[in-house]
């Protein structure tokens, strides 16, 4: 009954035999799903520990995990899609029932997965945003959604956070100056996609994903007028509580990186493999975006320690941004710990990367100061707290539901 049935199979002496195949997980069925798509998913193991994540746009983001080699599994939802096997040409995206269409945050489809030092999971994922208003038409889909969404255990029934979004080069606060059709359509991306994982033996965690670039530019008329899409890399030395600057791996504003894939056991260096091009989008026919020709594998061997010297580099400036509660439905409190007296701007945007409201505050004093914000009239979805202190910006993460 399955579109694409998921399934699991293992073997313990290296291939020669299988003492399961083709097993379903807990909740694969035809009254959940209606199927799988062929790179919805992500798997990695460590130990006796088996762990992989599936979704869609319209699917929950899910997690399947097992400690006995495969032998038994556990289905969590890091992010539920709020209606089971939506159907798009005969519903609208109603979630609280009032009879008006609701702007739905969920994934893009794009997704990595990581079992650490200590056996706990990481999940990311590329976001979106869609809207279904018309029950005689297909989904909507925000393909302008800029974030990507990471997840692990330790948030037990939390939702996931925004750790990273495209750049913003050219400061006007926000990523927004690309091409008239932002980007080639690898299926239904986001802004910021394309994730993938690794960890180092001191534990650090390391993510490369693929957003757009601002100020590029194909040169072609609409509707293929793209922006390119570059690997960044980014750490945390925290188990996921605090990431770096983000650094431009791929670094060309006239080449298309997508598809980057990383070693998941990083040793001196950051072992990343990407597709690369000299225009944006894909050749597949019948709906290729671009004539077909040559494009490169390209391996790059990233020192380790520059991705980590721009976490140490926040964690060492002495000052903290925290937010609380977490979710908020009504007023968020915004603490904010400073080393010395300092002014500094509180911004506040959403997913898209819009600024919902701005604060300047003039910390006159070494110490934690605290800035109440009402949220109640902000719509539900994940919000960031940028603190800009000089040319420096400190981000955190919030949920209004």
């Amino acid at each position: 009954g399955l579109d694409g049935c998921f399934n699991y199979s293992r073997s313990l002496d290296g291939g020669t035999t299988w003492d399961i195949v083709r097993a379903l997980p807990p909740g694969v069925n035809a009254t959940e799903y209606d199927g799988f798509r062929a790179d919805g998913y992500a798997i990695d193991s460590k130990d006796n520990i088996v762990a992989f994540v599936s979704g869609d746009i319209t699917d929950d983001w899910a997690l399947w995990k097992s400690t006995d080699n495969g032998t038994n599994f556990t289905r969590t939802v890091i992010q539920d899609f709020p209606f089971t096997k939506y159907d798009d040409v005969t519903q609208i995206t109603d979630v609280d029932g009032d009879g008006v269409a609701d702007t739905v945050l969920t994934t893009d489809g794009s997704y990595a997965i990581l079992i650490d030092n200590n056996g706990m999971v990481h999940a990311f994922a590329g976001a979106m945003l869609v809207l279904d208003d018309d029950p005689t038409t297909a989904l909507g889909l925000f393909l302008s959604t800029d974030g990507l969404l990471y997840w692990n255990e330790s948030f037990g029934t939390n939702p996931p956070v925004v750790i990273a979004t495209a750049p913003d080069l050219d400061g006007s606060g926000a990523a927004d100056a690309f091409a008239a059709d932002l980007g080639g359509r690898f299926g239904n991306d986001g802004i910021c996609s394309m994730p993938n994982a690794g960890i180092d033996a001191q534990g650090n965690i390391f993510v490369s994903y693929c957003p757009l670039i601002e100020g590029t530019d194909s040169g072609n008329p609409s509707p293929l007028a793209f922006s390119y899409r570059n690997v960044y890399l980014q750490a945390s030395s925290d188990g996921g509580a605090t990431w770096g600057t983000p650094l431009n791996i791929s670094d060309s504003q006239f080449d298309e990186a997508v598809f980057c894939s990383m070693a998941k056991n990083v040793d001196a260096c950051v072992s990343l493999l990407w597709q690369q091009d000299g225009a944006p989008g894909y050749s597949v026919p019948p709906n290729g975006e671009h004539a077909i020709g040559n494009n490169d594998f390209v391996y790059s061997c990233v020192d380790k320690n520059l991705v980590i010297s721009s976490v140490n580099e926040i964690l060492n400036d002495n000052v903290s941004v925290s937010v609380f509660p977490n979710p908020a439905s009504n007023n968020v409190m915004i603490n904010y710990t400073v080393e010395k007296p300092v002014e500094l701007i509180i911004e506040i945007r959403n997913i898209m990367g819009q600024v919902v409201a701005n604060y300047t505050k003039n910390a006159e004093s070494k110490g934690t100061h605290t800035l109440n914000v009402n949220v109640d009239k902000y719509s539900d979805g994940v919000y960031t707290v940028n603190t800009i202190i000089g040319d420096k910006v400190f981000s955190t993460k919030f949920v209004k539901n």
